[in-house]
């Protein structure tokens, strides 16, 4: 009969991970604010269930968003999906990155 055999787990070895409120695990962290309104607040509260404590009424039918994200790429697709409906109020550096991205769009 084999042996059984059972993983070996050293817990000094192991690091706490922080995940974004995409599910995506926080390795280089980027700090992003953006204000909403009612239609962009609500679907990312319904897409990303996770979002729903970090987001803030600030005013009638206006929300704010300050979180940490892994990257642009997740919160960009997010962004530019209801971009009539979204303020992105920094840092510039993920600015100047949805302005690239939508001149690189292929769509017309």
């Amino acid at each position: 009969a084999l042996p059984i055999c059972f993983p070996v787990t050293i817990k000094s070895q192991h690091q706490e991970v922080k995940f974004d409120l995409f599910g995506m695990p926080l390795r280089t962290p980027q700090f992003i604010v953006l204000k909403m309104g009612v239609l962009a607040a609500s679907t990312l509260q319904e897409e990303y269930p996770a979002s729903r404590n970090l987001i803030q009424n600030i005013e009638k039918d206006s929300y704010l968003l300050e979180t940490e994200v892994d990257g642009y790429a997740a919160i960009s697709r997010f962004v530019l999906g209801l971009m009539d409906d979204i303020q992105v109020l920094g840092p510039d550096t993920w600015k100047a990155y949805l302005a690239e991205r939508q001149d690189q769009s292929k769509l017309f």
